[in-house]
């Protein structure tokens, strides 16, 4: 009977480590956030907790050569969001020309 259990018991421990897994840290997902829209509740959904929260109105990712920053309004909705990934060199920040202070 144990023998049977073994390939259910693989499988599901596979699948748990692939669904737990998923990489949240998307330009997909980054791109999802809306301005003014979206609060903290809702990127934490979107991109899972933040590796870092150095100030309560920016939450810092990182996870390889991606990294995004999303920056909150005191009410706590998204106020701009800015993504990089040093590998591609890829760079975008919402608003267009917002600038870090």
């Amino acid at each position: 009977m144990s023998y049977r259990l073994t390939p259910l018991l693989v499988l599901s421990v596979a699948l748990i480590l692939i669904v737990g897994c998923e990489k949240k840290l998307t330009r997909d997902n980054w791109e999802m956030i809306k301005i003014g829209a979206y609060e903290k509740v809702d990127v934490e959904d979107t991109l899972g907790k933040p590796q870092t929260k150095p100030f309560d109105d920016l939450w810092w990712y990182h996870e390889g050569s991606r990294e995004a920053k999303i920056y909150f309004e005191a009410d706590g909705t998204v106020k701009a969001k800015k993504w990089l990934n040093a590998k591609t060199g890829e760079t975008a920040v919402v608003p267009e020309g917002w600038i870090e202070k």
